[in-house]
């Protein structure tokens, strides 16, 4: 995941939260410090107490999810496996979309210019990681796999959901992205 926030970071993407939020069961715990080892420094690693509610059933998530959340802590995607795997360029396009295009809306913490990293350059190449359906972001009806809901217009991999006021973006293995 470290790979991915630093090619987005290099393309001018700045600003972008990362968590991973771990499980909450008993293994997941013993294997907290081994994954904090694993982890960059600039990806904040969520450690689950046992006797609080477990955030990925409130968030109706599962191991391996991303969920995408806008400046002003909406939901913008959620994404699953196999769509989650990072490779495949979908996480990378709901993190682009997210930050690039507002597909929630105004929110107050945004800048009204266009972002650095928006901005199309005349000699850019397409992404060689990126596929055709990580630029597809339509959500009419495609059977693959996403989850779908109504969030601010239709969008692969969108749940529904209302979340807190955090503030940035979070992106997240048990992920929590936000640009």
């Amino acid at each position: 995941m470290d790979d991915l926030r630093q090619k987005l970071e290099g393309q001018g993407l700045k600003d972008v939260v990362y968590m991973v939020v771990n499980q909450q069961g008993e293994q997941a715990r013993r294997l907290h410090s081994m994954l904090a080892q694993r982890l960059s420094e600039n990806i904040t690693l969520y450690k689950q107490e046992e006797q609080q509610p477990d955030v990925w059933q409130t968030l109706s998530g599962q191991k391996d999810d991303f969920l995408i959340y806008d400046r002003c802590g909406r939901l913008t995607h959620h994404i699953s496996l196999p769509y989650s795997i990072i490779g495949l360029g979908h996480v990378e396009g709901a993190i682009k979309d997210t930050y690039c295009k507002r597909i929630c809306g105004d929110c107050t913490h945004e800048r009204t210019e266009t972002p650095e990293g928006c901005v199309e350059k005349a000699d850019a190449l397409p992404d060689a990681d990126a596929t055709p359906a990580a630029k597809e972001d339509t959500g009419h009806g495609h059977g693959h796999g996403h989850r779908h809901g109504h969030h601010h217009g239709h969008h692969h991999g969108v749940q529904p959901r209302s979340h807190d006021h955090n503030h940035g973006h979070h992106h997240g293995v048990n992920h929590g992205v936000q640009p």
